[in-house]
């Protein structure tokens, strides 16, 4: 909590409702359902945006505020999360209302600052956290003259400009080096010698391949292939076993050792449960994670939304084949079935087609991927994204304290200036 010790001579600190009118009683919930209803027929242009605790969510018919606001998530994940909204608009129960009272406090000063609270020890909720407008109400708002508000929130965006600048530049690396790795994958697997002249497509074909590899369906090159189980969870005698059991979002990067959860013989034996062999290749089917594989460097087993490649190791080494499958992850995932998110099943892999080169060419191509090591150049630019979110936290922090220097306390505004 901030105190009169926190903030320069000249501000005050005062009680949140003195400040900042909460219009929570205005918010009105509506299922998807009846939204849906009321805004059938009517042009994008009659309709108003519906807010949640995350931001929008949806459209409706109607609104109830026409005011610049701030939202400030009540409930959820997303709890303590704060946004901006301007004119017409609908607000559900998941997000307290706020206006500033403007003979006191700016819009901007009071946004920037509740982004930069730590909401964290006044949510409550075990399972599912909330901050409820008691608690809200607990925050003090510390209040510089309106003038220096309007200098620390110009000094808050320059600085935020920057950073999104450095931030946007450092996203288009990535981007490169995602383009980059897809044109190095789809060369390397038509057998090019350079990336120079034109791409091959997507889906080969024996025109595409040197003249001395073969074109094959997965099905042609793997021994086996299954699907996994899972054994009932009201059985405790099936699980917390010796026998590693895989669930489909541990299916990623390039191979998997161990497994989160075991299962018991009796797991194994009694239910659709499976063992995978060493060294075959999983891919996900299902959700989220659906096109992703990896290679299993253990027996284990798995659930059913993994489809298990036991390979002819006469025909394909793991790693080629490994590198292949993420290759054409996007080509297996527009081949899904079903509503939503489509997911793949076992057909669509066995029936993708992959490039066989001899043994000695395929560990060839192996090194060539492994010695770009886009995983490191990834792992880069995830660090200095990391870095620009916690640059853009101590931007705000620091603009709503001071701190001694030679003795004399600084305004905020000048501390933003010498600090970030």
């Amino acid at each position: 909590m901030m105190s009169e010790q926190d903030i320069p001579n000249h501000w005050q600190l005062k009680e949140f409702e003195t400040v900042v009118e909460i219009l929570d009683k205005h918010r009105e919930p509506i299922s998807s359902e009846n939204r849906e209803k009321r805004i059938e027929g009517l042009s994008r242009e009659d309709q108003y945006p519906y807010y949640g605790a995350g931001g929008q969510i949806g459209w409706i018919d109607d609104y109830i505020f026409d005011d610049d606001l701030i939202l400030l998530a009540e409930d959820g994940a997303t709890t303590g999360y704060t946004y901006r909204v301007s004119g017409k608009s609908w607000v559900n129960n998941h997000a307290h209302v706020l206006k500033t009272k403007e003979d006191h406090l700016s819009n901007d000063f009071l946004y920037y600052y509740l982004k930069s609270y730590d909401f964290d020890p006044l949510k409550t909720g075990s399972t599912r956290p909330k901050l409820t407008q008691t608690n809200m109400k607990k925050v003090s708002i510390p209040l510089p003259p309106l003038d220096e508000q309007g200098e620390i929130v110009d000094a808050i965006e320059e600085r935020l400009d920057r950073v999104d600048t450095l931030s946007g530049s450092v996203r288009n690396i990535g981007n490169l080096t995602e383009e980059y790795e897809d044109s190095l994958l789809a060369f390397l697997f038509a057998g090019k010698e350079s990336l120079s002249g034109e791409g091959p497509d997507q889906i080969l074909t024996e025109q595409d391949i040197p003249d001395h590899w073969d074109l094959k369906a997965v099905e042609e090159v793997v021994y086996k292939a299954k699907n996994g189980g899972t054994p009932k969870r009201s059985e405790d005698r099936y699980w917390n076993g010796d026998i590693d059991w895989l669930s489909s979002g541990e299916v990623k990067g390039k191979e998997v050792y161990s497994a989160d959860e075991s299962i018991t013989d009796a797991g194994l034996e009694e239910t659709s449960a499976k063992l995978f062999p060493k060294d075959s290749i999983l891919v996900a089917m299902y959700g989220a994670t659906r096109g992703q594989s990896t290679i299993l460097r253990e027996v284990m087993s798995g659930n059913q939304a993994i489809c298990c490649l036991e390979l002819d190791s006469t025909e394909v080494l793991p790693e080629y084949t490994l590198y292949y499958f993420k290759h054409i992850k996007p080509q297996m995932v527009s081949e899904g079935k079903g509503g939503g998110q489509k997911n793949i099943n076992q057909s669509v892999i066995l029936e993708q087609k992959i490039p066989v080169p001899p043994l000695s060419e395929q560990e060839d191509i192996v090194n060539q991927i492994e010695s770009v090591d886009m995983g490191r150049v990834n792992r880069a630019v995830e660090d200095l994204r990391e870095l620009f979110d916690e640059y853009r936290n101590s931007v705000l922090t620091s603009a709503f304290r001071e701190t001694p220097s030679s003795g004399n306390q600084k305004k905020t505004g000048e501390l933003a200036e010498t600090t970030i």
